[in-house]
């Protein structure tokens, strides 16, 4: 499952430094996070990587794309080890869309936009597929200096038709990263996530929450 999950990062790299060739701006952060929350009615808690990029491919106009992937550590009262494959959970989170910026100032940008997400829960031996779920989403976001060298970045966005295992519900997800930069390019960030799924059924409310906190690397160029 590592080394999937590496590959996956990988590949969400490639694919975002080859947008951003010949485009007016091009930022991608990975960070390694620890998650605390909740799935179904059991704690949990989890720890793993995600990948952000985005490229203006023309002025004011985004490309905006997101990898999460968590490997759990515990569920309720069970501690839970990748290394015993009848007993590994992971959950994997991918969005895709466009961002319009609406406000363009030195020290302060917004931006809309909307796009795709797509969620998977995974449990078992080899890796059987639990739950699968997608959505269109809205999403709203801003970058402000706080201060010279150090930004807040977050944003919102929320799918209000998410579609998980042929039932409908929600999902939300929130990202706040404040980032010091140490070069031109280069910059050390702390991130805060938080993401939840939330759907009812004939059988049963599904709801999935993660609180996550760590640190990594902004690329920008």
């Amino acid at each position: 499952m590592k080394k999937i999950n590496v590959v996956w990062g990988a590949l969400a790299l490639v694919l975002l430094f080859s947008f951003s060739v010949g485009a007016a701006s091009f930022q991608v952060d990975g960070s390694y996070l620890f998650g605390f929350g909740e799935h179904g009615s059991f704690k949990s808690e989890s720890n793993g990587f995600a990948v952000h990029g985005s490229v203006e491919i023309i002025p004011n106009v985004l490309v905006d794309g997101s990898f999460l992937s968590l490997n759990y550590t515990k569920l309720g009262t069970d501690k839970i080890t990748t290394e015993v494959p009848e007993k590994a959970l992971s959950e994997r989170l991918v969005t895709f869309g466009g961002l319009y910026q609406v406000v363009s100032d030195q020290d302060l940008q917004v931006f809309v936009g909307a796009g795709l997400a797509n969620y998977n829960f995974e449990a078992g031996k080899d890796t059987k597929v639990e739950g699968k779920g997608k959505g269109i989403y809205g999403k709203l976001g801003l970058n402000f200096e706080l201060m010279p060298k150090v930004n807040l970045l977050a944003d919102l966005s929320y799918a209000p038709k998410f579609k998980y295992e042929e039932k409908d519900g929600t999902f939300v997800t929130a990202r706040a990263t404040v980032s010091y930069d140490l070069f031109n390019d280069i910059s050390l960030q702390g991130t805060a996530k938080y993401y939840k799924t939330d759907v009812s059924g004939q059988t049963g409310d599904v709801t999935s929450a993660n609180t996550l906190v760590g640190g990594g690397v902004v690329f920008s160029f």
